[in-house]
């Protein structure tokens, strides 16, 4: 069976830091936990693309299933 998560926005990731968003004109960021030795600041295509980018243990997984095809 697939998951899927609910809200799939990029700084909805386990590592990022709840209310740490912020934008500066178009511009989006937010602090990252995922070093353990310093916070570091990344933007939306930082997270999107982040290999190790997982959604938070308390995000909302609903199944989703594909046609047999």
């Amino acid at each position: 069976m697939h998951y899927a998560a609910v809200d799939t926005s990029p700084f909805n990731c386990k590592w990022i830091r709840r209310g740490s968003e912020g934008s500066i004109d178009e511009f989006k960021y937010a602090v990252c936990r995922r070093l353990c030795d310093a916070d570091r600041v990344v933007n939306e295509t930082e997270c999107t693309f982040c290999p190790l980018w997982e959604a938070p243990p308390e995000a909302i997984r609903v199944p989703t299933r594909f046609p047999a095809g």
